[in-house]
């Protein structure tokens, strides 16, 4: 269908423009990620909504939510389904509605 069609085409974008950067650009060295210390978590005060892709490859998400549950109650979490750290690629949407949420959500409890 039509959305299938312009799905396709927003991949091949995607595709010929990395194709294109790795061609024009030099490589750099990534920084990884680190593993924040409990108190690091428990220090944040701001409300705050965790998002994941349930195929996060980086750190487990099961884990992860585990422990900002144990560690940081305050902080709201909620996984992609079919989707990994690339959330505003793989699932704009779900994204756009989750964030909306949270902070209509946010607004009733003022």
């Amino acid at each position: 269908g039509a959305r299938g069609d312009q799905t396709r085409w927003m991949i091949d974008e995607l595709i010929e423009d990395a194709m294109l950067a790795r061609r024009c650009f030099r490589r750099r060295n990534l920084i990884p990620p680190n593993v924040l210390p409990d108190e690091d978590w428990q220090s944040i005060t701001t409300l705050t909504l965790f998002l994941f892709g349930a195929n996060e490859m980086t750190y487990p998400v099961k884990d992860a939510i585990i422990k900002l549950h144990r560690v940081a109650t305050e902080i709201q979490t909620a996984i992609a389904a079919r989707a990994d750290h690339h959330l505003t690629i793989v699932k704009p949407h779900w994204l756009t509605d989750k964030v909306l949420r949270f902070l209509s959500d946010q607004e009733v409890v003022k």
